[in-house]
């Protein structure tokens, strides 16, 4: 089984602590949240094959993508 996650890393340890000077400093609709592009599909391989896993995500900033195996 594999996972697919779409994150917007902004500001990773201050994020809390800074969210209302954030607000104040930059508008928040200039911000979209991560958004799957495509409609992911199942996929069957046999054991040993090769498969190519892909995905399409937008967002502002730009959504860091990470697959997670059995997890």
């Amino acid at each position: 089984k594999y996972t697919l996650q779409a994150r917007t890393v902004i500001i990773k340890n201050s994020w809390l602590r800074d969210f209302r000077e954030l607000q104040q400093r930059y508008s928040m609709a200039a911000w979209n949240p991560p958004d799957f592009e495509e409609i992911l599909a199942n996929c069957t391989a046999e054991l040993g094959q090769t498969v190519k896993l892909a995905c399409k995500v937008s967002g502002v900033p730009k959504p860091t993508v990470t697959w997670y195996k059995d997890g």
